[in-house]
Formats: C-alpha cells, sequence, structure tokens
C-alpha cells in the first residue's frame, strides 16, 4: 500500500478535487461531517478550523493506493481508511474514492484541527504516515508495495513498538519479493537496512535470533518481533519459499530445452 501524503489551508479546493462528477467521485465514510456536496463539505470542515486559528494548515489529505494483485473489496479499503484515520488522531475527516480509473485507492480529506479546537500535529506528518501504512499492510496481509520498499532505518524517531514493526515489515519484504532467497542474502539484506541480525548459536546449531537497529540502544528478540521470526517458524518459511524457487527454476530449464 502506498501513501501520499499533502497538507494546506483550503479546504474547499481540496474538497472540490476529491468530489468531483468528472472522477465518480463515491462518499465511503464520514466522521464529524455529512455532506456530499464540496462545498459544504468545506464549510463544515472551516467552522470546526475555525476554532484554532492559529492553525494556518488545517488541512491534511492522504490518498492510499493498494497492490493491483490484492482483490480487496470497497469495505475493505474503507475499514483500512478508517482506521489509517483514527489511529492518526482525526476527529473529522470523508473518506472518498475515485472510480474513474481501475487503479484501487481512496482519498482521506481530514481535519487537523479537533472538536475541542487541539491539532493534530503536522510534525513529521509524511513519516508518520508511511509507518502507519505499513503497520496497516502488514496487519491486513496486503502485499508489500516494491516501490515503497524499507529504506535504511532512523531510529531516532522509533519506539520499541515501532521498531519491531519496521524489522519485521524489512524481513517480510526480503522474503516476499526477492527472488533468490538465502539465510546469507536475508542477513546482508537486513544489515544494509540498518539492522543487525544476531544469530544464537548452540555448537554449530541455530537456536534464534535477535535484531538490533543501528543507532538504537533496544535489542528484539526474534519472538517479540513476530511469531513469524521465531526461530524454527522462520526457518520453515524460508525452507518452503527456496523449495518453490527451486522448483521454478528447474521448470523453466526444462521448458528451455523442449524443443518443437
Amino acid at each position: 500500500m502506498i501513501v501520499k501524503t499533502t497538507s494546506g489551508g483550503d479546504f474547499s479546493g481540496c474538497s472540490k478535487y476529491l468530489i468531483d462528477d468528472k472522477k465518480q467521485s463515491e462518499v465511503l465514510l464520514q466522521k464529524n461531517c455529512f455532506s456530499s456536496d464540496p462545498t459544504q463539505l468545506a464549510e463544515q470542515m472551516q467552522n470546526i478550523s475555525d476554532c484554532n486559528k492559529r492553525c494556518t494548515k488545517p488541512v491534511i489529505h492522504h490518498s492510499l493506493s493498494f497492490p493491483t494483485e490484492d482483490k480487496i473489496t470497497v469495505e475493505k479499503m474503507t475499514e483500512i481508511a478508517e482506521e489509517f484515520a483514527e489511529q492518526s488522531g482525526y476527529e473529522q475527516y470523508s473518506i472518498i474514492k475515485h472510480n474513474d480509473t481501475e487503479h484501487k485507492h481512496v482519498h482521506i480529506v481530514a481535519n487537523r484541527v479537533r472538536m475541542d479546537g487541539t491539532t493534530v500535529t503536522n510534525q513529521d506528518s509524511k513519516i508518520k504516515a508511511k509507518n502507519l501504512a505499513q503497520k496497516l499492510e502488514i496487519k491486513h496481509k496486503l502485499t508489500i508495495a516494491k516501490n515503497q520498499e524499507v529504506k535504511k532505518i532512523n531510529s531516532k524517531n522509533l519506539n520499541k513498538k515501532e521498531e519491531r514493526e519496521q524489522i519485521y515489515k524489512t524481513s517480510a519484504e526480503y522474503i516476499n519479493n526477492s527472488k533468490n532467497v538465502s539465510f546469507k542474502g536475508y542477513l546482508e539484506n537486513m544489515q544494509s537496512k540498518g539492522i543487525e541480525v544476531i544469530v544464537a548459536k548452540s555448537g554449530d546449531k541455530i537456536n534464534g535470533m535477535s535484531f538490533k537497529i543501528e543507532g538504537s540502544k533496544l535489542k528484539h528478540k526474534g519472538s517479540q518481533v513476530h511469531s513469524n521470526l521465531k526461530w524454527n517458524k522462520f526457518k520453515e518459511i524460508v525452507t518452503n519459499v527456496i523449495n518453490k524457487q527451486e522448483k521454478v527454476k528447474i521448470n523453466n530449464t526444462e521448458t528451455k530445452g523442449i524443443r518443437r
């Protein structure tokens, strides 16, 4: 799932862009606003933002794009978008779908000003939105978006829970997307993304793994990060992926050897 985030001060412009007959717009869900008319929606949001004149950019707009390979329903997109808005702390928002394209995506226009006049911070909003999208991607078992691969992690902005989510995200991205999975390749990939994998051994036998993000004082056991990173489960997953890839290679070789 890819998330794009912009902010500004014009509810009218954003609402008119999102609710447009040419885009075959469909309002899926609203909270503390009650209109599919862009002018009325903008007025309702402006009325709340007027409670805090110091907030000069009350408008925040997120688009959530879903992988084409996931057969995701409108109901599921709405559920994910609602979770995104709620976990972002918004108290007034509208979730809108455009139906003029096969590209599966929804828009969220939200008010950074809460109903009591306080605000949702705009600091690091793009980073937070991306982290939240990755969290929901894992929760709802969506295909990991290749063009939103996890880059080298900066632990300075992460708490313990977020570190574990990033570790699992990076781990799953390699297992799911690499065309030549191996344990050595896994270790090298994790290291390249700023994650040290500490292997616990008894003699030559591996008993488990721990993870440490570069610059962080925290160390996480695989079992604390995710059940799939318990050593026996992880070994089973990697072995199954390797076996499947080997079968594909063998089948491709045999197919190439057939003469017509």
